[in-house]
């Protein structure tokens, strides 16, 4: 039954990682191509392209996960290496220019954007946290529900 547990509890958090960060991406993605120019039809048509290739990659990732399970820390430190690369090489710098518009603008409106944009990264980084810490195995979150 602990074994059970433990990969409930692995798949779930692994699941609810996935979801946390596709959601908010997909959901940028089609604001880029709408605001592009493209209507809504072609932009969701265009957004299916990268859903295909994922489901692709997943299939890849299920065939790699079945011959040898010694490469979950490689592709791990793989992918959140990238994830910072985007975050600190792309994002940051953008939510910085776009601060600077606002704030030629309107004051009050530049410090709630600049609230909101540091709840989101403060939000982020507390969940990586606890990610880290119930997301590893399976202990800590049964210690945890066996002492409520």
């Amino acid at each position: 039954m602990e074994y059970g547990w433990f990969f409930l509890a692995k798949g779930i958090s692994i699941g609810l990682a996935v979801v946390s960060q596709q959601f908010p991406q997909e959901l940028g993605t089609l604001a880029i191509l709408i605001n592009s120019g493209l209507g809504i039809k072609r932009a969701l048509l265009l957004n299916i392209v990268p859903m295909i290739l994922s489901y692709a990659g997943f299939s890849v990732g299920v065939l790699l996960g079945t011959v040898n399970e010694g490469y979950d820390e490689y592709i791990y430190s793989i992918s959140s290496g990238m994830y910072l690369y985007i975050f600190l090489g792309t994002l940051l710098p953008e939510i910085r220019d776009s601060i600077n518009d606002v704030l030629k603008e309107n004051l009050p409106e530049a410090i709630l954007t600049t609230v909101l944009q540091f709840s989101g990264i403060a939000f982020g980084l507390g969940f990586m946290f606890f990610m880290s810490i119930f997301g590893e195995d399976g202990s800590e979150a049964a210690s945890l529900a066996q002492t409520t």
